[in-house]
């Protein structure tokens, strides 16, 4: 059975994983990616986009990756 397509655009959030490999998720499908580099984990996502829609996918992949400011205090 196809997913349903609800939107035009799907959103990634990278961590980095602590065995040095990078993951990515999407939080309204759960499409998990992992790469080893930014370039690798770009490629795995497309890879991933197709399988899950079965290539029925078309719109935008946004790929968030944020960095944390620890402050100790």
């Amino acid at each position: 059975m196809k997913p349903l397509l609800r939107t035009k655009e799907l959103l990634f959030v990278v961590v980095d994983n602590h065995k040095g490999l990078m993951s990515a998720v999407e939080g309204n499908y759960g499409i998990v990616a992992f790469g080893e580099n930014m370039e690798d984990l770009k490629n795995v996502i497309v890879l991933k986009v197709r399988q899950f829609f079965n290539g029925h996918f078309k719109g935008i992949i946004r790929i968030r990756q944020f960095s944390d400011h620890i402050v100790r205090i």
